[in-house]
């Protein structure tokens, strides 16, 4: 089997093809419709088309600020500087959140005691889950 972080993934027909055999495949994919599956995987390409949308937006709001600032028009200019210093900080932590690591086993667990860690930073690395040890499902 290939090392876990190069399978594709995201895609409801990949595990229907995944079971393949050893299931029926409209019986596999009324699971993953029932569980909600399908909806999260969608929602995961939702968040990432929303990443590209907050990067496009704090492009555009530097650019319209610096016309601002050359201008002398310094309250637009910080008022423009701090709603992209707010959209830098919601994406960068849903692009932590979708560079999550894949292999998280929260089996037995309870979905109330699945919680978002407490040290994690308002401005956290793309990588922040793996380099903190939180991506085998450890509190």
């Amino acid at each position: 089997m290939k090392e876990i972080n190069n399978m594709r993934q995201n895609h409801p027909d990949l595990v229907v093809q995944d079971l393949a055999g050893m299931v029926p495949s409209h019986y596999v994919k009324t699971v993953l419709l029932m569980r909600g599956v399908n909806k999260w995987f969608m929602v995961r390409r939702y968040l990432i088309q929303l990443k590209h949308r907050w990067k496009a937006e704090i492009d555009r709001l530097y650019a319209e600020a610096q016309t601002f600032k050359e201008a002398g028009k310094m309250r637009k200019y910080h008022r423009l500087m701090g709603r992209r210093a707010q959209l830098i900080e919601c994406r960068q932590q849903v692009r932590a959140l979708c560079h999550s690591p894949r292999f998280v086993d929260w089996t037995g667990k309870k979905v109330k005691d699945i919680r978002l860690p407490e040290d994690f930073p308002v401005l956290p690395h793309k990588r922040w889950f793996y380099r903190h040890g939180n991506h085998r499902g450890k509190d």
